[in-house]
């Protein structure tokens, strides 16, 4: 398995809702893009990484194109915790 990052954010927790957080993107390998906001869906993360949201809480979203063994490519994100 091989992963080909094609972007990277640091995120800024703004706010967490009942299903939802609003987060502040930072593109990280574009640094000269301008701020990005989104909201992310609770369900999203790893359930032991749900504590961790919390205002002005800091991780890193990856996404890019994983290709398996088998040669078939599928979409990766994956959220990873400072």
């Amino acid at each position: 398995m091989a992963v080909d990052l094609l972007q990277r954010f640091e995120c800024i927790v703004l706010e967490v809702r009942e299903d939802c957080v609003e987060v502040e993107m930072h593109d990280l390998i574009k640094p000269s893009n301008p701020i990005e906001f989104a909201s992310i869906y609770l369900s999203k993360f790893d359930v032991s990484d749900v504590k961790l949201l919390r205002e002005g809480a800091v991780f890193y979203w990856n996404v890019g194109n994983e290709t398996k063994d088998s040669g078939q490519i599928i979409r990766y994100s994956e959220f990873v915790f400072k």
